[in-house]
């Protein structure tokens, strides 16, 4: 677990990030998340502990259990890479897997900070990947981030690839 935990009433717990763990990245998880609530018009959890049985839980980036919603964030900038892919299929299995777990419907969201960066999970492509997301009713969202946070993750993208 990266943080510490705070615990909420409804069983699961919300985590606090650690300091200068990604911190570009993070910064701009929370920004997204707020970008997408105010288009949505709906408050999530952000980064909360959903329980999925006896001392097991699985982390969301944005949860609402009342509005029944479960989003991942990407603040990757630009294409896709090796293990990327592997990273927002975990996240979409996150998502079939909690509300499998639940037994109710969820909107599940998989939301980016660039095109580039969702390209390749849009549903309009021909590839597994779309297709499955498509397959579990998994959305793609694209957040309209700051000019400036785009700037900060793009150079975060450089340092990380050094």
């Amino acid at each position: 677990c990266i943080g510490s935990r705070k615990a909420a009433p409804d069983g699961g717990f919300m985590l606090k990030p650690k300091s200068g763990y990604a911190g570009e990245f993070m910064t701009a998880e929370g920004e997204i998340l707020r970008i997408f609530e105010r288009q949505e018009n709906l408050k999530l959890k952000q980064r909360y502990r959903i329980p999925v049985g006896v001392g097991v839980f699985v982390e969301a980036d944005g949860y609402s259990n009342s509005r029944k919603v479960i989003c991942e964030v990407s603040a990757r900038t630009g294409a896709p890479r090796g293990s990327q892919f592997n990273k927002i299929m975990t996240d979409a299995l996150k998502m079939i897997f909690v509300e499998r777990y639940q037994k109710r419907k969820l909107r599940k969201i998989l939301i980016f900070a660039d095109r580039d960066a969702m390209r390749s999970f849009e549903s309009t492509r021909n590839n597994w990947r779309a297709t499955c997301l498509k397959f579990f009713g998994i959305e793609t969202w694209l957040a309209s981030v700051s000019r400036q946070t785009g700037r900060r993750l793009r150079l975060e993208r450089v340092k990380l690839k050094r």
